[in-house]
């Protein structure tokens, strides 16, 4: 059962185009925005958002790296709520394989 149940998950991650992740702000309270992941490298161990640096997800990063992210399967009313730490991987200059995952709005963002 708890095999079926991860794989469930990890399709619902998979398959998910935005994600709700929460942070928590200068004040102590959840901070909750919604980030496409990038397709690569797509697990219940690991999900990969583009962003600026220039946003509140990330100036919250620098005080906690605790988070939640969120997503939903609206089609079978499933969803995936996971917990942990998230952290700051630079990537420049951008790869091939990075660069073709991004959407028009990631491409368009200034890091």
């Amino acid at each position: 059962m708890k095999t079926e149940a991860l794989k469930k998950a990890n399709q619902i991650i998979q398959d998910t185009n935005v994600f709700q992740v929460a942070t928590i702000d200068e004040q102590g309270f959840p901070c909750q925005v919604a980030l496409t992941p990038l397709p690569i490298n797509r697990s219940g161990n690991s999900v990969l958002f583009y962003t600026s640096g220039k946003t509140t997800i990330i100036r919250n990063m620098t005080r906690s790296s605790n988070a939640s992210i969120f997503c939903f399967n609206e089609a079978d009313y499933s969803s995936v709520s996971l917990k942990g730490t998230l952290r700051i991987m630079q990537s420049e200059p951008i790869n091939d394989e990075l660069q073709n995952a991004l959407t028009t709005f990631q491409k368009n963002t200034q890091l």
